[in-house]
C-alpha cells in the first residue's frame, strides 16, 4: 500500500561504525526515536525498497525439499529488512509471523518468504513453515509468508522473495526508512532528518521520496 508512505536513505561511514554491532545499535536507536515521533504510525528499514532502483538476488536451496526432475534452478529477490517493514509497506502476513527483537540469535538465523516462493517451490499441502532454506549468508527456519511484492518493474514476471533480518546482515552500513504516516511528505521528511541529526549531526540523509 504506496499511500501515505515515504522512504529515505542513510549511510553509516566505516571509519565511525566499524562493527555489525556499532550499526545494528544505530539503526535500533533510529528506529525507535522514530516510533516516538507523533504522527508516524508503523516504521521500517529494509537495504532494497521495491522500486528504489536497488536489488539483490542469489540461489538457494530448501533443506529436505529436492529439487523436481526439470525444475529450473532455485533462484530469489534478497530483502533485508528491520523494525516494522511490513507494516509500514502494507505487506499482509498471510501465515505465521514476522520478525521480533528476539529473532537477533545468531545462533538461530530466520527468514520469511514471500506467497510466490511458497506457491513455486513448495508442493501443495507442504507447508514452509519450519523448513530450513539456505540463501544469502546460511541456513535460516522460515518462520513466516508474506505477500509477493515486484522489486524492480510492475511488468516483470513475479519473482520469488526472501526477507532476512537485519542484525544476521549488519556488514550493510546502508539502510532505506519506510515510513508511513499521514502528514505531509515534507513534514515526514523534516523528522527523518531531525531523529538522524540527534543520533548522528554527521549523517546526510538523502533519496527522500514517496513510495508511491
Amino acid at each position: 500500500r504506496p499511500e501515505q508512505v515515504m522512504v529515505t536513505r542513510v549511510s553509516l561511514p566505516g571509519s565511525r561504525y566499524q562493527s555489525p554491532a556499532a550499526r545494528v545499535a544505530f539503526f535500533d536507536a533510529l528506529l525507535q526515536r522514530l516510533r516516538d515521533t507523533p504522527g508516524l504510525q508503523s516504521v521500517g528499514l529494509a537495504a532494497y525498497p521495491p522500486f528504489s532502483g536497488d536489488s539483490d538476488s542469489s540461489p538457494f536451496d530448501i533443506v529436505g525439499v529436492p529439487q523436481r526432475p526439470g525444475e529450473v534452478a532455485r533462484h530469489a529477490n534478497t530483502q533485508i529488512v528491520h523494525g516494522s517493514y511490513f507494516r509500514a509497506m502494507g505487506i499482509p502476513l498471510l501465515r505465521g509471523r514476522t520478525f521480533e527483537p528476539t529473532d537477533n540469535n545468531p545462533e538461530a538465523p530466520v527468514a520469511i518468504v514471500d506467497e510466490q516462493l511458497a506457491k513455486q517451490y513448495f508442493a501443495a499441502g507442504d507447508d514452509p513453515i519450519g523448513k530450513t532454506i539456505r540463501h544469502g549468508a546460511g541456513p535460516a527456519r522460515i518462520i513466516g509468508i508474506v505477500g509477493h511484492v515486484q522489486q524492480n518493474e510492475l511488468g516483470d514476471p513475479p519473482k520469488a522473495t526472501v526477507y532476512h533480518y537485519y542484525p544476521h546482515y549488519a556488514w550493510l552500513s546502508f539502510m532505506s526508512m519506510v515510513i508511513r504516516s499521514p502528514l505531509p511528505p515534507e513534514v515526514i521528511a523534516q523528522h527523518a532528518r531531525a531523529v538522524v541529526r540527534q543520533l548522528d549531526s554527521a549523517l546526510p540523509v538523502y533519496d527522500v521520496k514517496p513510495m508511491k
